[in-house]
């Protein structure tokens, strides 16, 4: 894949002319409310979160099946690669595989309801992976040497925990045992940081600083960090 220039470029995994011209008629609403039901498997969040990762990815310079194979870090299990691009687009591979396990009834109320689902997910995908390309935040003199860890939980009950993460260890350990205390579909950011994370990388404590927050427009949180420069980060606090 081509490093993409702008948002216009990240299209070689969407094909608009799937979006549906939905009928009028009594089934359309039953189909709806079915799948509903079906989303107790969480079956769009799913959907959407992997085309995001996918279209991030590829901003990121990624190769096929590069991609997939970092989205089956955070998403498990993987896929069989050599079939994802069997149907023209390895993006609806992966989603089906994906659901076949984890959301399969999504799966069967059939492909025009899959397929809108996924092109709507892929128009949001394009513009939250520009987004993260163009992003240039935290600036690197808010960075800050790794420290403790424990607000990364919003939980006070796991706070122990998170402090028992070995200290300094590099960013795709902390966020592999991250993940795996927060099934889905908790923490998507830590996901994300997980998928675009490679090594050498580190987890930084970020801040704008005491004036900031004595005069309400302070944020802190935690950035991922590559040859000392932000390329992601999770906002935990702000006021």
């Amino acid at each position: 894949m081509q490093h993409p220039n702008h948002v216009s470029t990240l299209t070689s995994m969407i094909n608009l002319r799937r979006l549906p011209a939905f009928q009028q008629g009594a089934s359309v609403p039953k189909t709806y409310r079915d799948a509903w039901g079906a989303n107790g498997d969480a079956a769009e969040l799913r959907i959407l979160e992997i085309a995001e990762l996918a279209y991030i990815l590829e901003a990121d310079g990624f190769p096929e099946p590069e991609i997939f194979r970092r989205i089956g870090c955070v998403h498990t299990p993987s896929p069989d690669f050599a079939r994802l691009g069997r149907s023209g687009n390895p993006l609806r591979g992966y989603v089906v595989e994906h659901l076949s396990a984890h959301a399969p009834s999504y799966l069967k109320l059939g492909t025009q309801l899959l397929n809108a689902a996924l092109a709507f997910a892929e128009l949001w995908a394009m513009h939250a992976a520009q987004r993260q390309r163009d992003a240039r935040w935290p600036p690197e003199g808010m960075l800050h040497p790794q420290g403790p860890l424990a607000y990364l939980s919003r939980d006070a009950d796991e706070d122990n925990e998170i402090d028992d993460l070995p200290p300094r260890t590099g960013a795709i350990e902390t966020l592999d045992t991250l993940i795996g205390r927060s099934p889905f579909p908790a923490c998507p950011d830590f996901r994300r940081m997980r998928a675009r994370a490679v090594p050498g990388d580190e987890l930084r404590n970020y801040s704008t600083g005491t004036q900031s927050f004595q005069f309400m427009m302070g944020s802190a949180g935690v950035a991922l960090v590559r040859s000392g420069r932000a390329i992601d980060f999770i906002e935990l606090l702000k006021n």
